[in-house]
This record gives C-alpha cells, structure tokens and sequence, in this order.
C-alpha cells in the first residue's frame, strides 16, 4: 500500500524554496571562489606561500554551516570564528589556527620541514574539497526535496476534484470492487437472532456457580454505577478530556489525513477547546435526540495491508471526536471491570492445585515450606515519665541448644502457571482502552495515558508463546495441541440484535441502547458513487474504527472467552479481536472448539475456514499423534508463517513473499520522485520482518533469523535483477541518471533525513546485530534444563542425607526413603524454577549489542556538530542509540567523516526541516 498522500502547504513550499535558492547561491559564490583560490594555489612556487594561500581561503570561503561550539584550549565554550584571545578561527577538528602560527614562527629562525609542509597542504586541499562535497551534495539533496514538492503539488492540483475516486483507485480495482461486494450482502441484510434464547445462555453460563453469580451481580451493579457517572457529566466536556480523546483517534486508522490535519490544527487554541467542549456537552446532555445527521455518511473502501481492505466512514470532526469520547467512555470503563471479574473465583485457574500431599513431601525434602511470619509488633510506649526496670538476664543452658535448621529454599515466584496468566492478562480485552481519566481528574495528562492500539504487541507476544509452548509442553506432556480460528466477516456481519441482548444482560440500560441501536443504524454512501448514489441504512455489522464498535466486539467476545474457561476446565482463550487461539493438550482444544462452536450459534457469527486449522505435535516426532476428526483442518499460520508439524518450526510460505514482491514492485514503479520511492520502500520494510516473520527470539533461535535474511536477499533479487548491488546501486543509478550525480556514497543514501540523507531503510542491519546473540538451536535449551533436573536432584539428596531436620508440621510420608526424580518432575508448571527461568527465557526477545567503534566515531559524536535536538535517531552519546542507528555508524560513519568531515551532510541552515518531516516515513526505524 503507497503511503497517504500529504501535499506541503504553500507556506512550507515559500520557506523551502528560500533555504534552497540561497544554498545554491552560496554554493555559486563558493565555487568560484575555490577556482581563483586554486588557480592561485598552483601558480605558487614556494611551499610556505602555498599553505598561506589556503588557510587564508579556509577562513574566506563561504561556509556550508553556521559555526559550530566547541572548546578552547582552556576548557572553555567557544564558536568557530569567535576564540576569546586572537578572534582566529577556531575548528573543532582540526588544528588550523596552530599552522598559522607555525608558519610564522618559521619565518623567525624555526623552519618547518618540507615533509610537513607538504602534509599539511594535502590536509588543506582535502579540507576545502570536503566543503565542496558538502555543498555538492546538500545542493543535490535540495533538488531532490523540490521534484518531490513540485510533485506532490501537481498531485494536489490535478486531482483536488476527485479525491475520493483517486483513493479508491489507488487500492486496487479488483480487492476493491470484491471487498465492497462482500460488504453490501452483509451490511444491507437483517439477521435477526433470538434475544431470549442469547439470554438464557448468558444465564446458564454466569450463573452456574454461587462464585459467578456473585462476580456478574457486582459487574452489573458497576456499570449502573458508571451510567451514573456520565448522566452526572458537566455539561461541558473538559480540556483534558478533550485532549486524551483528541490523540486517542488521531491514532486511529478511521479519520483520513486531511482529517487529521484538522484536528491537528484544533489543539492548543483555548476559545476553541472550549467552545468544542460545549459542543460536546450540549450533545451528551441530548442524547435521546442524537442522530447521524440530514445527510449519509460518506463512506470509502480503503486499504489497509496489502491484500486488506476496509470500509471507513468519513463524518464530521465534531461526531467523530464525539462517538469517540462515548466509545472511550464505555470501553474503558467496561475493560476495568471485567478484569476485576476476571480476577475473581468465578474465573476456574488454568492452574490445578497440588495435592497437599505432594505439597508435604516437597517441604520436607525439598525445604520449600512457607517462610516464619514476621514476629509481632513492638508493645506501645511506656506512659511518659515511667522507667521500666531492665529484663532479667537470659538464663545459662548447658548443653548448649541445637543450631536453628537451614532456611527454607525459596519457592518459585514466577512459575510457568504464573507467567501464562500474566501472558493472557497482557492479550485480555486487548482492543479496549486501558486508561480512560474521569470527570474528577485533574491535572496535565501524561501522553502514555492516552489508548492506543497495542494489537501488533500482542500479535508478537502471541508467536513467542506459541513458539515457547511448542517446545515446553511436548517436553513436560509428551504431546502439544494447537488450534487456530477466526470469526467470518466478523464486524461487518455482527446481528444488531445479538449486540445489544449481550449489553441489556450486563445491565446498560434502555436509553443507552436506544442511542446504541442509532449508532449502528448509520445511514451511508458510497463516496465513489458520486452525487447520484443511493444512502442505504446499515441493518447488521458495525461502524469499522470506531471505539464503540470495538467496545462492542470485546464484551460480546469476553462471552466466549468465560465460555471457554468454564466449558475447558480453566483454558485460556488467546484473542486478537476476532482472531482466536487454543493450545495445550488435545481434551482442552476439543471441549474450547466446542464450547466455541455452541457460542457462535447462539449469537448468529460463524467461523472463517480459511483461517481455521489445528496441528497436533508429538515428543516423539517419528510416531506424530493422529489429528481428532472434531477439531478443524487446516494450517497453522501466523503473518507469513507456517507452523510445520514435523520439525515443529514456523517455516516461512514463499509463495506469500512473491505476492508482497509483486504488490511492492507496483507501488514503486507508480513512485515518480527519488523520495516518494524511498518513502514506499520504507513504509513497505520497516516493519516487514517483524510483522510477518516475527521478532528475534530465543524460542525461534538463529535458524530463524537466517532464514529472514535469505528471504529479504530474495526479495531484492527479485526486485532489482539488473543491479547486482540491489537497491542501493538502484537508487545510485537513478540518481546518476536524473541528477547526473555519480558514486553517491552509501551514508548519503542511508543517513537521516534530518542530516541530509535520503534516510533509506536497511532491513538486515537489526537482524544481524542480533543474529549472534539467539540460540542457535532452542530444543538445546531443553535438553539442557532436562540435565540440570537431574543435577539439582542429586544435589538435595546429598543435602538431605548429610543434613536432615524435622518440619514444623511433619507430613504423611508414604514410607518411601527418598523424594525420586520422578515425583521431583511433577507439577513442573507450578513449582519447577528451572522451567520457570526457561519458559521466561523462551520468550524473551533480543535486542542487538554492537562492539565498540573506532575512537573517532565516538570523537564526531562528542563534538557537537550533530543538531541539538534531533538528528534522526543518530544521537550525541553511542548508549542511547538504538542497534539500528548504531549499525549505520558503524559502517558508514568513517566514511561520511572521510567524504563530508563529520556525519552532516546538510546543515541546519539550508535544511528545510518541515518540508524533511513531510517527506520522511512515519515508521522511522528507531
């Protein structure tokens, strides 16, 4: 998918073309400048004369930057051309001012040698060609900035009248035209489904023990409480709330960018924070009589991955920032208290507990029985002026007594059971907001409060446990179950009456789901139809990237997910909205599908078989375990993975890649400017690798990454067949071509924008910085931690045998001498530490580490000459860089010090940073 189309306003266009027409003519001024400086140069016989001719032209040239801080020979912060003592140039990276000096000093008696006059006008020489390059390639990068501009306005003006059928093309005709074809037999057609037979299974589901009638009366009596709260509402909706509600849908997908331009543009002006809060209030206060409007909503099928299509509305500013605040409302304040239900008895532990049996053994062999209290408070002070008399002495025991026994081994805190629950509360209801603030909150809001979307956190989350589990479960169980399923067309097809049933069970009432029903009820058109298409009125499904309709997929779907847990004896449901996970042994994936099945009935959704399918993995993996005929066929996928039963390894599927391969060959033929193409590569590479092949893992190993990096080595080959170098002697060759400039350096191609850089993206520099630090084979790990089992349990029979000690409460012992290996091994999940620091281990992710650089490096870094603020993720200190970022200084920084005397290809001043910022991708790689 091409990136969003932003045009620079005319103001940015004005001050850009400034900058860069007085770069140009500085550099006109400095070329010919250099000639007669040269021209001089080479007429001069006498060395001596020579340097003086160039250090005078050093200081006289016109300079590509404004002059840089430093510090003197004092330990003082100076500026270049402003030295406190003489007012003689002063450069931070060199020694200039102290060849003038010398030189003087050798017309008085102290000669320089010929070697070192010789030196030094090579170093001149060098200088001044480092600031033609400067200048050579800060000109380039500013035309290269102007044919970008120049393009982007001919775009805007040549298409200004047809904005909504230029996006609709730009997604692809045919994905289009089927997926809107799809959208209409649903979205135009009832299904009405039974509220009272939706009803009583809720019912029979939530009131099946005294523990969930008790969870499901407090979660009711909460969300009165909360209606309360926002019929309480000020009639005007505050500045904070205004601005949390305002960043939370800019970082949506709904709003198109001209949109977000203008809500952008509301922020900070406070007459209009608060004539929208009043705005805002009147509606709310009126919420009987809320309606979409006189007119449909205009609505557009836009692209959202390649391959993916969704239908987006497109209403006011006003409704949008509105329904926006009410979906917040309620989908955080509903997320609050079905964690709290989730976190009561009601909710059956995945966990099974040990027997108190074995739980006795374990203490008294092992000495895991639970730590001394703490001892009683001190006694309150004595009344004032009252002198206790001092404790008798303790009295003389002799013999003396026994030694107290050893302390307790300390039992395992973050256990496997432990860590999957923490996993599962990381993916519960993670669509909805985890943080709404309340009318009562006060004070500036901390950006990190503000919902975002965490779905591709979890979908990473999600593979490394997948992963994890494939190698901790067949090794503790003998066999894995794994089962993966997704609900059909599942916002677009949702029953109306299915979705407010579930609410009035959980106590919204009547007045909220009237303004509910009008809110799914939305009246739309087709933008593309132009004037004469026909409002149709939504009967099924709802609004796509709206917060209520996400707070309406999450409740309906915690319903399965309790449907789940309480049918599967404790299972865990893993979500991703509508992308749904099982695993573990065969009996709990059979009971969840079932339990899956009946609930999908009830409420009138049904599964995607072409997402559905379930892999059985076996210990033994010559003799694999035959699949049940009850759960579903299929793969196993996860992006561009395939989970391979026999090596029980996600493989990635090739024939994915070349449909990527393709679709990103067109956006880039289709990008007529040298950064327009750069921008389609990155929004296309950036994240490609860890979105459809996984970040680095230890529970993936280094097989994995290798494989990753024969697949982005494919992918250029096929991209560029005639550049042997791929895309970097590509976009070499277009420059050549276009601007006539040849061999542009690698650090020009790939350094920040913010330095003057095209700021080209490099998928293999992250994966090879982390690629040595991954186990190279994790089934390793296990055979390992098999090993240290046996080791541990050798060491506490010694430890046992040499020094035994009675319990504070002595179990009932079977009569066997010893705790054996085999009952050591039991209930791992609950008690093993060792498991428990592998699972933990398993799933960690890697970030890559560098080996320190050449001194130099650090030395540019130091210096000063980076822009203060920002510079793109190459920062002033090597910690705080990123790998990423790291890499790039890595190879290229000697280089670009080399070619352009530091890492700046383009200073400050002639670097138009507003028109950069439009240009740059928005997933930088940080």
């Amino acid at each position: 998918m091409a990136p969003p189309f932003v045009p620079p306003s005319p103001l940015v266009c004005s001050i850009s073309s400034a900058m860069l027409n007085e770069l140009s003519d500085r550099r006109d001024l400095f070329e010919r400048q250099k000639a007669a400086v040269l021209k001089e140069h080479r007429a001069e016989p006498l060395p001596h004369a020579r340097v003086r001719i160039l250090l005078d032209a050093l200081k006289s040239l016109p300079k590509s930057s404004h002059p840089t801080f430093g510090t003197d020979r004092y330990g003082r912060t100076v500026c270049a051309g402003e030295d406190p003592d003489d007012k003689e140039d002063w450069h931070p990276q060199s020694e200039w001012r102290n060849v003038r000096m010398f030189l003087g000093q050798s017309q008085h008696g102290s000669p320089v040698s010929s070697v070192m006059l010789g030196e030094w006008e090579k170093k001149l020489l060098r200088e001044i060609e480092r600031e033609s390059l400067k200048y050579k390639y800060a000109t380039l990068f500013g035309t290269i900035l102007t044919e970008w501009s120049s393009d982007q306005n001919k775009q805007e003006t040549s298409t200004a009248s047809t904005d909504a059928l230029d996006a609709f093309e730009e997604v692809g005709e045919k994905g289009s035209h089927e997926h809107r074809e799809i959208f209409e037999s649903y979205a135009f057609k009832a299904h009405e489904t039974d509220p009272v037979a939706i009803e009583s299974y809720l019912e029979t589901l939530f009131n099946s023990t005294t523990e969930s009638k008790k969870a499901l009366k407090d979660l009711r009596d909460k969300v009165e409480g909360f209606v309360d709260t926002l019929r309480l509402y000020p009639r005007r909706i505050s500045e904070s709330d205004l601005d949390w509600c305002c960043k939370a849908l800019l970082n949506t997908q709904r709003l198109s960018d001209k949109k977000k331009t203008i809500l952008e543009d509301t922020e900070g002006g406070d007459d209009l924070a608060a004539d929208l809060g009043d705005a805002l209030g009147l509606r709310l206060g009126a919420l009987d009589t809320w309606s979409w409007g006189k007119e449909a909503v205009p609505v557009e099928v836009r692209q959202t991955l390649p391959g993916k299509y969704e239908v987006y509305g497109d209403e006011d500013i006003l409704q949008a920032i509105f329904l926006h605040f009410i979906g917040m409302k309620w989908g955080g304040n509903f997320k609050k208290h079905l964690v709290g239900f989730f976190n009561t008895p009601a909710w059956k532990p995945l966990a099974k507990p040990v027997p108190n049996e074995h739980k006795g053994k374990r203490g008294y062999f092992l000495r895991e029985f639970a730590p001394i209290p703490p001892p009683p408070p001190p006694p309150p002070p004595f009344p004032l002026g009252f002198v206790p008399s001092p404790p008798p002495p303790p009295p003389l025991m002799w013999p003396p007594p026994p030694l107290p026994p050893p302390p307790p081994r300390v039992i395992p805190q973050k256990s496997i059971e432990v860590q999957r629950r923490d996993t599962f509360s990381d993916h519960f209801l993670g669509q909805l907001p985890s943080f709404v603030p309340s009318q009562f909150d006060h004070g500036d809001d901390d950006d990190d409060d503000v919902p975002d979307n965490k779905r591709d956190k979890a979908s990473q989350s999600l593979l490394r446990t997948i992963a994890t589990e494939l190698l901790i479960h067949p090794a503790i169980h003998g066999n894995f179950t794994v089962l993966h399923s997704g609900l059909k067309w599942f916002g677009t097809s949702l029953p109306h009456s299915t979705i407010l049933a579930v609410l009035k069970f959980f106590g919204v009432p009547s007045k909220w789901l009237t303004f509910f029903k009008k809110f799914l009820e939305c009246p739309i058109k087709f933008a593309e139809d132009g004037p004469d298409g026909q409002p149709q009125v939504r009967v099924r499904g709802m609004p796509a990237g709206h917060a209520l309709s996400d707070f309406f997929g999450e409740v309906l779907l915690f319903c399965m997910d309790y449907a789940v847990n309480q049918h599967a004896d404790g299972a865990y449901l893993y979500r991703i909205d509508d992308d749904l996970w099982v695993w573990g042994q065969e009996d709990t994936c059979v009971e969840s599908w079932n339990a899956m099945k009946q609930f999908a009935k009830v409420m009138g959704i049904s599964f995607d078989n072409e997402r559905s399918g379930t892999v059985q993995i076996s210990r033994d993996k010559t003799n694999p375990k035959p699949l049940p005929s009850n759960l579903p066929k299929g793969e196993i996928r996860w992006g561009m993975l395939q989970l391979d039963p026999t090596t029980r390894q996600f493989v990635i599927d090739q024939k994915l890649v070349d449909v990527h391969i393709k679709e990103l060959k067109l956006q880039l033929s289709e990008s007529k400017t040298i950064l327009a193409w750069v921008r389609t590569w990155n929004e296309y590479m950036v994240n490609f690798s860890t979105d459809n092949f996984g970040e680095a893992a230890y529970c993936l190993g280094r097989e994995h990454i290798d494989m990753v990096i024969k697949t982005l080595e494919r992918m250029q080959q096929a991209l560029f067949p005639d550049n042997a170098g791929g895309v970097v002697e590509y976009l070499r060759a277009e420059i050549a071509k276009r601007f006539g400039v040849t061999n542009a350096p690698d650090g020009f191609i790939y350094y920040p924008a913010l330095l003057g850089g095209l700021e080209l993206y490099n998928p293999f520099l992250t994966l090879y910085a982390v690629r040595d630090l991954v186990t190279k084979n994790p089934e390793n790990l296990i055979e390992k931690a098999l090993k240290e089992e046996e080791a541990v349990h050798m060491q506490l029979v010694t430890e046992f045998q040499s020094n035994p000690f009675p319990m504070p409460f002595p179990p009932t012992i079977d009569g066997s001498d010893w705790f054996s290996l085999e009952e050591f091994r039991k209930y791992r999940e609950e008690n093993s530490t060792i498991f428990g620091r592998l699972y933990e281990r398993l799933f960690d992710i890697r970030d890559g580490v560098l080996c320190d650089g050449p001194p130099a490096l650090y030395s540019e870094l130091g210096l000063g000459s980076l822009p203060r603020f920002n510079a793109g993720g190459i920062k002033h200190t090597w910690g705080i860089m990123g790998p990423y970022h790291q890499s790039l200084v890595q190879l290229y920084g000697m280089d670009m010090i080399e070619k352009f005397g530091g890492f700046v290809i383009t200073e400050e001043a002639f670097l138009p940073v507003a028109l950069v910022e439009l240009t740059s991708s928005k997933k930088r790689p940080f």
